[in-house]
């Protein structure tokens, strides 16, 4: 039997785990930038920028979320991409029970890259409001 998660993900706890994991995927150093001369806001808007130029721009008037989804399953940053690392990343976050059933794990895995980009996407609209 599995227990409830019990993580909202739309909690203040939740959105500062997100931002620092969205933070650490991304290799500043590999466009010239030191990270460290960064705020988290800086970081976050040139990841945002760069989907813009990396992909987005290409695919003005379709869905930003699913053009962002798609992004990041190109690995254009460093996030957990086999199944049984997104299931623990899950499980760490506490958005899945460590006892989960494997439904439930394939509905995480099956829904991880719009998850990502709906985050993602919410947590840049709200540093730039």
């Amino acid at each position: 039997m599995t227990t409830k998660t019990t993580v909202n993900t739309n909690s203040g706890a939740f959105k500062e785990t997100f931002k620092a994991f969205i933070i650490a995927s991304c290799a500043y150093e590999d466009f010239d930038l030191n990270p460290d001369t960064m705020t988290d806001n800086d970081k976050i808007n040139f990841i945002y920028e760069r989907f813009n130029k990396e992909a987005y721009q290409w695919q003005t008037g379709k869905n930003r979320q699913r053009v962002f989804a798609d992004w990041l399953q190109g690995l254009a940053l460093h996030v957990p991409f086999y199944y049984r690392d997104i299931i623990a990343l899950a499980i760490s976050w506490g958005t899945l029970s460590a006892n989960a059933t494997e439904k439930q794990q394939m509905a995480i895995c099956e829904n991880y890259w719009n998850f990502l980009a709906f985050k993602f996407l919410q947590l840049h609209s709200s540093i730039n409001k």
